[in-house]
């Protein structure tokens, strides 16, 4: 059997919802301008992680184009290639750094080298060669942690801080060799992040 209904006492009757107080106008405005703000950082934020990312991009494409370039005078012309290893002498590397500005001027420059010469040493000669050539910013802006350095169509990593202590022969830059080098600037904030491939 369903159960009885019971039906409201005659003596109580329902009080009415209370009608909602309406809202601060200035209030309403505080926030309206908060979600405004906040939905403009939002879109300043993947607008500059966008750029960051062509910007990093566009590098590794003109290091990938600058070292095939180079690989192909090799092939094309390896007696050509042999003697200028000769008179380029067995002891030095030639530093290219890679611009994203072509209005700025090239920076190309020679590091001496030997057999027991490192990774990180190289990229420590590069960061001294780079402050010298007038550059007034903080030394730490070429710190070795920030370069990015390319040789024969492949970037140059050191996946440990052990690895990087192994002899240039161990990453395949021999003497005579041209060493593409980028920097990448890294701020503060989270606009300028740079892609997990750029290790």
């Amino acid at each position: 059997m369903a159960p009885k209904k019971v039906p409201p006492s005659p003596g109580l009757v329902p009080e009415p919802d209370p009608e909602p107080k309406p809202e601060d106008p200035e209030v309403t405005l505080a926030r309206e301008l908060r979600e405004r703000q906040n939905a403009e950082d939002r879109r300043n934020v993947e607008r500059d992680e966008l750029l960051d990312r062509r910007r990093v991009e566009e590098m590794e494409q003109v290091a990938m184009k600058l070292t095939g370039m180079e690989r192909a005078k090799l092939i094309e012309d390896p007696a050509k290639s042999a003697q200028t290893k000769s008179e380029r002498g067995p002891s030095v590397v030639y530093v290219k750094r890679l611009l994203g500005n072509r209005a700025m001027a090239p920076q190309n420059f020679v590091i001496p080298i030997d057999e027991r010469t490192t990774l990180l040493g190289l990229k420590q000669a590069i960061q001294d060669q780079l402050l010298r050539q007038g550059s007034r910013v903080s030394p730490t802006v070429f710190a070795p942690e920030r370069q990015r350095l390319y040789c024969l169509q492949q970037e140059v990593i050191a996946p440990t801080p052990e690895a990087a202590q192994q002899p240039l022969k161990h990453f395949h830059i021999n003497p005579g060799a041209t060493v593409y080098v980028a920097v990448v600037y890294i701020a503060q904030g989270p606009t300028d992040a740079v892609p997990s491939k750029f290790r």
